[in-house]
């Protein structure tokens, strides 16, 4: 059982027991989401401090060499359960899906919550049209060749042509493969550094939730390619902790042009959507360097050379 079974659960057992529309009497027809909403918070915090009451007291009871670990342990599991009541009533009242804002939220989570290491990875993130391939392959001569990811989407056996997707498009594969193959190469990499030319939270966060937007991925498939990038978060920490995201910035105009010139054309309107979500997904992100990819391509190989000459572990 996941948290949408808890969640409409809890919306059926209100709905029987007359609370649903708390503060309000059951029937009253008020729209009012925020009053439900601040009910819903008032109700959570005050289970939280049910919780914080029983740990003070075996606080106090240590203190007083009175043993009541096992009444805490009793007594927890039941303020625990109410605050998930709560936390599931809020969710509901805010309209929000507890599991995928957790799964999306977690994934977020691990960019910012990193060891102070110097990074064994940098990513290059954005769009197509925005380079990622043309600066990760010119980096081999800071990195070397084995240390270079090159995702290449011609090699996806599922990939349709993305701004027109065709109701034959099987979402689910296509999204298995660029994860899989990312994930491979990290695995079995053991060169000190590399490079990826595309970032795994690009993958889930942008491309998925792109998908799932538009209807190509459920919500269980969405949800477990977002699960299948905290189990890579999680076996290749020593790669992807603390990594270093650049993230190409060009207009949607300029990524039209550039797809045009590599023959594989989209549509100016849709890379203008996919360059909103890669924006809103990695830039308040920690560790994430913005790079005016609007420029020659001179230019912005001097400034992503420079910062993989600082920032990678192994090199001075």
């Amino acid at each position: 059982m996941n948290l949408e079974d808890l969640s409409r659960i809890q919306s059926a057992f209100d709905q029987s027991r007359g609370i649903a529309d708390l503060p309000y009497a059951k029937g009253q027809a008020i729209d009012d989401t925020l009053a439900r909403l601040e009910y819903a918070v008032i109700g959570l915090i005050g289970e939280v401090g049910e919780i914080a009451n029983l740990i003070k007291k075996a606080r106090r009871g240590q203190a007083l060499n009175v043993d009541e670990s096992g009444q805490l342990t009793s007594e927890l599991s039941g303020e625990v359960a109410d605050v998930l009541s709560y936390l599931l009533k809020l969710a509901g009242q805010g309209d929000i899906d507890p599991s995928r804002a957790y799964l999306e939220k977690m994934c977020r989570n691990a960019h910012r919550f990193h060891a102070k290491l110097r990074p064994a990875t940098i990513t290059i993130a954005g769009p197509p049209g925005s380079g990622k391939t043309t600066v990760a392959s010119a980096l081999s001569d800071v990195v070397g060749a084995e240390s270079i990811y090159i995702e290449r989407p011609s090699d996806n056996p599922f990939l349709d042509r993305l701004d027109s997707l065709s109701t034959q498009f099987d979402a689910v594969a296509s999204q298995n493969w660029f994860l899989d193959t990312i994930a491979n190469f990290v695995r079995k990499s053991v060169v000190p550094a590399v490079v990826l030319d595309q970032d795994p939270t690009a993958i889930a966060l942008v491309y998925g939730g792109l998908l799932y937007d538009r209807g190509y991925l459920s919500s269980t498939d969405y949800q477990q390619h977002l699960s299948a990038l905290l189990s890579l978060e999680i076996d290749a920490a020593a790669r992807l902790n603390g990594r270093v995201v650049l993230l190409l910035d060009a207009s949607p105009s300029h990524l039209a042009l550039r797809c045009s010139q590599k023959h594989t054309p989209l549509d100016e309107t849709f890379l203008g959507t996919l360059h909103e979500r890669f924006m809103s997904t990695f830039a308040d992100l920690p560790n994430v360097i913005t790079i005016d990819a609007n420029r020659g391509f001179g230019e912005v190989m001097d400034e992503v050379t420079d910062i993989a000459s600082r920032t990678l572990v192994g090199n001075s």
